[in-house]
């Protein structure tokens, strides 16, 4: 039989050797591993936020939509001495409907470029073929209206009229005002004959009996059917009473004067 001390020294021989093996693995066991034999990482999938983009601004309809795009005032001297005042004023309409575009060239076309003319006068030193152009814009309902006035050097008014949806800028159709003011085109003929008799006779009741041959002939002139229709520039004021843009032929010659009209 082996002695204690004996079995005990060999129980810490092999205690020490066993200790040595287990260091001696750790470090393989404890390494991470790599490639085929690593965990697999998964990351939580990457979501796209929309860009912001900064908000458009609402286009603006009705009577905000038309925009004064050129000013000009001031007094001008010609070459005979004589001061003349002028004014003009140049709108735009901000709709895309097919009537707001052809608004927007017909003013192009008619007024900017007598406002363009003006200004070469200016440089020339000559008397002004245009004082003053001047706009008015009205809204009943739906319906739009810009009126633009040019008035030349000899005080005689020449208008442009404009009838527009007023969200749209689309072209509004005159039965479209007739049925706003309960109208028939007939009615709306009667009124229009009516008015411009007495807008004629208003103006040469002067020259009635002196001129009474004249005055008999221009006044059937202006009254005559050929003068007046639904085809007349026409449209709603503020207070939704009924104009329409008519020629008054003058006593004393052959020429004629454009007047704007209430007849309702």
């Amino acid at each position: 039989m082996k002695k204690p001390w004996t079995i005990l020294l060999t129980l810490a021989l092999l205690a020490c050797l066993c200790g040595c093996q287990l260091r001696n693995r750790m470090p393989s066991e404890l390494a991470i591993p790599t490639g085929d034999d690593a965990p697999k990482v998964t990351t939580a999938p990457e979501t796209s936020q929309p860009a912001a983009t900064a908000a458009k601004p609402q286009k603006q309809t009705g009577k905000a939509a038309v925009k004064e795009i050129f000013t000009r005032q001031g007094s001008y001297t010609d070459k005979n001495g004589r001061v003349w005042q002028y004014d003009y004023h140049i709108p735009y309409v901000d709709l895309d409907g097919a009537g707001a575009q052809r608004c927007n060239r017909e003013i192009e076309t008619k007024f900017q470029a007598a406002v363009n003319a003006a200004m070469l006068t200016m440089e020339e030193l000559e008397p002004l073929s245009t004082v003053r152009i001047t706009y008015e814009t009205y809204q009943n309902g739906s319906v739009l209206t810009l009126v633009v006035t040019r008035v030349n050097g000899q005080d005689q008014n020449l208008y442009g009229i404009y009838n527009l949806d007023a969200d749209t800028g689309d072209d509004v159709d005159f039965s479209q005002i007739l049925t706003q003011k309960e109208l028939s085109e007939s009615e709306f003929l009667d009124k229009t004959r009516t008015a411009l008799g007495f807008l004629f006779e208003s103006l040469y009741a002067d020259q009635k009996q002196s001129e009474a041959l004249a005055y008999e002939t221009q006044y059937q002139r202006t009254v005559s059917g050929d003068n007046y229709g639904t085809d007349m520039p026409m449209y709603l004021d503020e207070e939704a009473r009924l104009h329409v843009i008519a020629t008054v032929y003058s006593v004393g010659g052959s020429g004629s004067e454009t007047y704007d009209l209430v007849i309702d």
